[in-house]
């Protein structure tokens, strides 16, 4: 794993020195993504530079540093090409010789050989990378299928700048951009920057699955873009050829291409472990990668004395595997001294709390390995998320209800003051039996929303955001939505796992883990989205994945083979951060010096709803935590870098 960061720019516009020492500037700001080695390279011809920060990983000798030359072809490369002995083992044949044991130089002999296009069509992996390629004077900008590696670019100034992280492109002098007020109001309200925008206006991402192209020449010129994968074309590819087999037949179709994932990224010249939560996603990679292993896998959670805490059944499932498991018991006062550093760890607004728990279990882990597997993507892949579960089983039948019907009913439920519903709440909670935890009004006011839903976004957008769409958060700027059609050969499930995948996954979930562990210098893969996998989900019947009976069906059958169902067919707690009682308690003073008239009118936000929110959650008559983390976040994120 790398930080990776350059820049191309007019002729004449710096000397070359000049080019270098900015390339070097922008990658030493990307440190703790490469803590082992660093350098910078310049065209002694065109006015491109790259530099790079490496975490060495594979082939640790000088001859795996990068940037990285291999004939008109430069390359700094972020990430891990899992296939790359295969890819590597059919150059040769066909005559290619490597200098290095290096997934870079396979990757730059592969492009040699078929071309960029190609040869991104044939990489099975985790990636960003910078490519020169002399020939023709382009530089490509490339990411990976699903957006496990972030990569952004900045077009200012007649040229083009880009970075693992805006970190780099905040070193340069003349990055001043404004922000994007319409990327400010859907972070608000969904706790994180949708892509392939940014904060900043001129900052975009590179899509998933897609290469940015320049040509550099008497000036910078952007060249088409190149889409070699997208999630959509790997559905309906996947749908055409639809699996046939029983539901046993498929289990083991699945434990096949898992173990075979999980083999793949289990390669490694430095230690590997896994993270292990207890839940099923994170149990079943574990438990495979232990099958392919030869000796025990070392094992991370972190727990607490809270009730929302699975160190306990996580250590359960480890003895069953005989895992080296380590655990880390946490204070309250471990994970609030994260809190000051988030802005700066996350380099743009970011609202998922459950970054404070991955950051701490990911820093842990990095004391004893330097790469770890997670189970994540395992819900967006196989339906594991309760909105997947409701509009498989509870949608159909509510949605043969005609819909001005469903309207009305929607309407009268709003109708009745949020406070009427928390006062029947009340006196529930007294008889011990009720178990949900203040805030009914709020809850019942979003589902009467969610009634009059039409279409997959519709109801995803009703079921992902924070704030009623109705409620403007920012000074001039309308309510933002979420807009993103549906598939009309999808089931309304179907649909809501098919934009999680494009939506929640790669902007807060890979995300979240991206930053969070790379602030540790930890490198973690995800084994449920090799392309084999996630293809072959698609193939599948919807009742092999989401049933009566939950979600991730066929995940926990496969599961079932390795581990007593018993430790885990349980309703899951997660590690979570009580936000809601941090919020009225040791984060109050923090929250407070935030949530000022002033302190909201200068960032641009409306402090009528935002305030009425922070007093309805502090009183405690409603649970407004998320909604007011995400506003905070904001806040603490311009503060740090205003």
């Amino acid at each position: 794993m790398c930080g990776i960061a350059g820049l191309a720019t007019p002729p004449e516009t710096f000397p070359a020195e000049v080019l270098k020492r900015r390339a070097t500037t922008m990658s030493m700001a990307l440190l703790h993504r490469g803590p082992d080695s660093g350098d910078a390279w310049v065209h002694e011809r065109s006015p491109v530079a790259f530099g790079h920060r490496r975490l060495a990983i594979i082939d640790l000798s000088a001859d795996g540093a990068q940037p990285m030359h291999r004939g008109p072809l430069t390359i700094s490369f972020n990430g891990e090409i899992y296939n790359f002995e295969a890819l590597r083992a059919e150059l040769e044949a066909d005559g290619t010789r490597f200098r290095s044991r290096s997934d870079t130089e396979v990757l730059l002999a592969c492009v040699e050989k078929w071309g960029l296009e190609h040869a991104l069509t044939r990489l099975v992996g985790m990636f960003a990378f910078a490519l020169w390629d002399d020939r023709d004077k382009s530089l490509w900008l490339a990411r990976d299928r699903f957006g496990e590696k972030p990569l952004y670019y900045w077009l200012g100034h007649g040229g083009v700048a880009f970075g693992s992280e805006l970190k780099a492109l905040r070193t340069l002098p003349e990055f001043n951009p404004d922000l994007d007020l319409h990327s400010v109001d859907a972070f608000l309200r969904r706790s994180c920057v949708p892509g392939p925008g940014s904060i900043y206006q001129g900052v975009a991402q590179v899509p998933p699955g897609t290469a940015v192209g320049f040509r550099v020449e008497r000036t910078v010129a952007p060249l088409r873009a190149i889409t070699y994968w997208s999630v959509d074309r790997a559905i309906d590819e996947a749908r055409a050829h639809p699996f046939t087999g029983s539901f046993a037949d498929a289990t083991n179709e699945l434990e096949r291409l898992l173990t075979v994932s999980v083999r793949g990224q289990a390669i490694s010249d430095v230690p590997l472990g896994a993270f292990l939560s207890g839940g099923i996603d994170s149990s079943t990679i574990t438990a495979l990668l232990q099958s392919v292993s030869s000796q025990p896998v070392r094992t991370f959670t972190i727990g607490s004395h809270s009730s929302s805490n699975e160190a306990d059944e996580a250590s359960a499932v480890a003895r069953h595997l005989g895992t080296d498991h380590t655990v880390l018991m946490i204070s309250a006062q471990d994970a609030l001294d994260v809190v000051p550093k988030l802005a700066q760890m996350f380099d743009e607004p970011f609202g998922d709390s459950s970054q404070i728990p991955t950051f701490l279990v990911a820093q842990m882990a990095r004391r004893h390995v330097t790469v770890a597997l997670s189970g994540d993507a395992g819900d967006e892949v196989f339906g594991g998320y309760n909105r997947h579960v409701m509009a498989a089983t509870t949608w159909p039948k509510l949605s043969r209800v005609p819909a001005p019907a469903r309207h009305l009913i929607g309407r009268a439920a709003l109708g009745v003051r949020s406070g009427w519903w928390d006062a029947i709440e009340r006196p529930l909670q007294r008889t011990g039996r009720w178990k949900l935890k203040g805030g009914l009004g709020n809850r019942v006011h979003k589902s009467a929303r969610l009634l009059g839903a039409n279409s997959a976004s519709s109801l995803y957008e009703g079921l992902t955001t924070h704030w009623s769409a109705d409620v403007q958060l920012l000074r001039g700027v309308a309510p933002s939505r979420f807009t993103a059609p549906d598939m009309s050969t999808l089931s309304m499930a179907e649909n809501m796992m098919r934009l999680d995948t494009q939506q929640y996954l790669v902007d807060d979930i890979l995300t979240k883990v991206d930053r969070a562990a790379m602030a540790s210098s930890l490198e973690t893969r995800v084994p449920f989205l090799d392309p084999e996998v996630f293809t072959f989900a698609w193939t599948l019947p919807l009742d092999y994945r989401i049933g009566a009976g939950g979600g991730k069906l066929v995940v926990r059958e496969l599961l079932a083979k390795h581990v007593p169902r018993e430790l885990f067919e349980r309703p899951k707690t997660g590690f979570g951060v009580p936000l809601g009682e941090w919020l009225r308690g040791p984060l109050r003073p923090w929250a407070e010096e935030l949530l000022t008239p002033a302190s909201l009118d200068t960032a641009g936000l409306m402090a009528k709803p935002i305030l009425a929110s922070w007093q309805d959650h502090r009183s405690g008559r409603r649970n407004n935590e998320h909604a007011l983390w995400n506003a905070l976040m904001f806040l603490a994120w311009r503060q740090e870098h205003r």
